[in-house]
């Protein structure tokens, strides 16, 4: 008889064994599918992340080119400028008849002057109409 309750105990403890098995594979099989699905997630973020750092890399190399571009256009603007306010300054003293300017310096840069330190040139070997006296 006490072997009976031995064998009952014994069978009790396998069939609980036996479901608690069952149970822990079936969670495994899910937490391996949840894994490869979390898997197949970080993969696309990550391809998603190198892309967005790519983009940010060309776009800062292109911005880098345009922000030179944008300077260099500027000087020769500025240059243009300084140039144009002169040539304003000596046509208003000439059209108000009171005959040769007085020689002054004029700011003198260009396309081959961008990113060096302008220059002043004395205005008097500056280009002048042929019957200008400075």
């Amino acid at each position: 008889m006490i072997s009976s309750l031995v064998d009952v105990t014994l069978l009790g403890a396998l069939l609980f064994t036996s479901w608690r098995t069952a149970t822990m594979y079936r969670e495994l099989k899910r937490v391996r599918q949840a894994g490869s699905d979390l898997e197949e997630a970080l993969k696309a973020a990550d391809r998603t992340i190198n892309g967005a750092a790519h983009t940010v890399v060309t776009l800062k190399h292109e911005g880098l080119k345009t922000l030179k571009t944008l300077e260099a256009r500027c000087a020769e603007a500025e240059g243009a400028a300084a140039r144009l306010e002169d040539l304003v300054a000596r046509a208003e003293w000439h059209c108000s008849g009171q005959g040769a300017r007085p020689q002054e310096s004029i700011v003198v840069s260009g396309p081959w002057a961008a990113g060096e330190a302008r220059h002043r040139v004395p205005a008097s070997h500056q280009p002048r109409i042929v019957d200008q006296t400075v």
